[in-house]
């Protein structure tokens, strides 16, 4: 059980990196033009962003009051606070990961940076490293058990040898 959890905690903290890394590239492109929030990055580069083998990737720009400037509507609102954080949610009747930053235009006013993506390849990272740690597990445990069979029988041959000599007697 403890293996499960270790195995999805590093395969969150993996992929809960390059969410991060794919929010700050999108907060590089929402500026403030005249007073009002804009989102400017070419379809081509945004493809390039949010291209995935594996899962969907969704993303929502907002501004400061939580209108959105940019990106999917379907994406819940963000968390308070300033700090970049990453949890769980869902989108599009699925559920997902979402990494959240704060940034700002240069003193302007925030804007919050949400990218999500479907857990897809998390799962399949947490069950290779399950399999990596379980098998030597499994394996180590079939040794011990051997090894402690062993020892019990050698431990217990002097009482062998006494029941023998007692059953025996007449």
């Amino acid at each position: 059980i403890g293996s499960y959890f270790l195995a999805g905690h590093l395969s969150n903290r993996v992929y809960d990196g390059e969410l991060m890394e794919i929010a700050r590239e999108l907060n590089l492109h929402a500026k403030v033009v005249n007073t009002v929030p804009t989102f400017d990055l070419e379809k081509d580069a945004e493809r390039t962003l949010l291209l995935d083998q594996y899962d969907d990737v969704y993303y929502a720009v907002r501004a400061a009051d939580g209108a959105l400037i940019a990106g999917d509507a379907e994406l819940p609102r963000g968390h308070a606070g300033a700090a970049p954080l990453a949890y769980d949610g869902q989108a599009h009747g699925e559920p997902v990961r979402i990494a959240q930053i704060r940034g700002t235009d240069h003193g302007s006013a925030p804007f919050t940076v949400q990218v999500a993506e479907t857990l897809v390849k998390r799962h399949m990272l947490a069950n290779e490293i399950l399999i990596g740690v379980i098998l030597p597990q499994l394996l180590l445990i079939a040794i011990a058990g051997l090894v402690l069979w062993a020892g019990v029988a050698r431990g217990l041959a002097p009482l062998r040898a006494l029941q023998k000599a007692v059953a025996a007697r007449s």
